[in-house]
C-alpha cells in the first residue's frame, strides 16, 4: 500500500511489481529557489546527480483507463536507457492497481494529495534523475523510436534547451470541438518554418514573436518535448497558477536560454478526450479565461530577464493585450470582466 501525503513529498515509493520497497526514498541532493512570475518556488533534487539519460515522468489523476497503453509505449522503446516514474496525483479510482500489475524494475511509483496539473509537472522535475526529462501525461503514447531520436538529437548541441518533435492526435470521438482542434493544431510548428534539427533559441524566439503568434503555442504538448532537468530547476519550473498556457511559457523560457532541437517525425501520440486537461478547462469555464491567461503568461515572461534580453518589447505587447481586454464588448466577455480584478496581482508583479 502507498503511503498518501501532502503535495510536497512523497512518504514511500513502490516499484514495477506492485510492492513497497524496504528502502526509504533517495536522499535530498540539491535545493534550489527561483523567485519567478507570480510566486517564488523551490525545488527538492533527489537521488544521484547521474543517472539515466531520460527520465519518463508520468503525472496521474483518474487515468486507470489509459495508463496501461501509455507504459506500454514507453516499455517498448527502442532506445532503453531511461527511467520511468509515476506520479499519482492523489487519484480515487483504479489508476495504482492497474499500474501495480505492471512488472518493470525501472519504473517507480510515488503518490501525493491532488495539487494540479502545474504541481504535478513540477513534481515530475523535482524527482527526476536522469539528464533529460519527458513529462508523459496519462493519456498519451511515444512511438517506437521516439526517445532514440531524441537523444540523437540532442547530442547535435552542447546547448540543449528544448527538443520536441510532432505528434499524431487521437480523438476518441468526432464531435465538432475535437475536428476544430485537430484542424487548428495539426501542426503547430507551421509559425516556426523553416526549422533546422537545431534552432538557436533566441532567434526563434525572434521568429515566434515576430509570427504574432507569441501567446500560441507553437512547440505542442508536452508529450511532444524533451528538456534538460537541471536546466528546468534553474528557471523554477512550470507556473503553478496558470491553467491551460503554462505548458508554452515554459518552452519559451527554455528557449532564450540555449538551443531548440526539432524532429519532423510523429514521435508521440497526443489524445483528444473528455477526461484530458484542455476538456477539463473547457468545461469549468477556464478556456473563456484565455484572454487574462494570455496576459498573465506576457506578465510572466517579462519577469525573466533571459526572456527580456531576447525580447526587449515585450512590455509593449503587455499594453497591447490589457487594452485588447478592456476594449472587449462586456456583455459577450463578461468572464474578462468579472476576473479583471486580477489585476491588480499582474500590476504588482515584480520587473526583472
Amino acid at each position: 500500500m502507498l503511503g498518501r501525503t501532502g503535495s510536497g513529498t512523497a512518504r514511500r515509493t513502490s516499484v514495477g511489481n506492485g510492492h513497497s520497497p524496504t528502502e526509504s526514498l533517495p536522499n535530498l541532493t540539491a535545493i534550489t529557489v527561483v523567485a519567478t512570475g507570480l510566486q517564488t518556488r523551490v525545488f527538492l533534487a533527489y537521488g544521484p546527480m547521474t543517472g539515466p539519460e531520460f527520465t519518463v515522468a508520468i503525472p496521474i489523476y483518474n487515468g486507470a483507463d489509459t495508463i496501461s497503453q501509455t507504459l506500454e509505449s514507453v516499455f517498448s522503446q527502442s532506445f532503453q536507457d531511461f527511467e520511468v516514474i509515476v506520479l499519482d496525483d492523489g487519484s480515487d479510482d483504479q489508476s495504482l492497481e492497474v499500474v501495480a500489475s505492471i512488472r518493470d524494475d525501472r519504473m517507480r511509483v510515488e503518490q501525493f494529495e491532488h495539487g494540479g496539473i502545474g504541481i504535478s509537472f513540477n513534481r515530475c522535475i523535482e524527482r527526476a534523475r536522469g539528464r533529460y526529462l519527458k513529462i508523459l501525461p496519462q493519456d498519451d503514447t511515444l512511438h517506437p523510436d521516439c526517445l532514440s531520436e531524441m537523444s540523437a538529437l540532442l547530442a547535435k548541441t552542447d546547448r540543449p534547451s528544448l527538443a520536441f518533435s510532432r505528434r499524431e492526435l487521437l480523438y476518441d470521438r468526432a464531435d465538432r470541438r475535437s475536428i476544430r482542434f485537430v484542424k487548428k493544431h495539426a501542426q503547430p510548428d507551421a509559425g516556426l518554418q523553416p526549422l533546422e534539427a537545431v534552432n538557436d533559441g533566441p532567434k526563434l524566439l525572434r521568429r515566434w514573436k515576430a509570427s504574432g503568434l507569441l501567446t500560441q503555442n507553437l512547440i505542442g504538448e508536452p508529450v511532444a518535448t524533451v528538456f534538460p532537468v537541471e536546466l528546468a530547476r534553474s528557471i523554477g519550473g512550470f507556473s503553478a497558477v496558470m491553467k491551460q498556457n503554462l505548458d508554452f511559457l515554459f518552452w519559451i523560457r527554455l528557449a532564450a536560454r540555449g538551443d531548440v532541437c526539432f524532429s519532423e517525425r510523429k514521435l508521440c501520440s497526443f489524445r483528444l478526450h473528455a477526461a484530458g486537461t484542455s476538456h477539463r478547462n473547457y468545461l469549468d469555464g477556464n478556456l473563456g479565461k484565455l484572454g487574462l491567461e494570455r496576459l498573465r503568461l506576457l506578465q510572466e515572461l517579462s519577469c525573466d530577464s533571459e526572456v527580456v534580453a531576447v525580447l526587449p518589447d515585450i512590455e509593449a505587447k503587455i499594453e497591447s493585450e490589457r487594452e485588447r481586454l478592456a476594449g472587449l464588448p462586456l456583455k459577450k466577455y463578461f468572464f474578462f470582466w468579472k476576473s479583471f480584478h486580477k489585476m491588480a496581482d499582474l500590476e504588482a508583479m515584480p520587473r526583472p
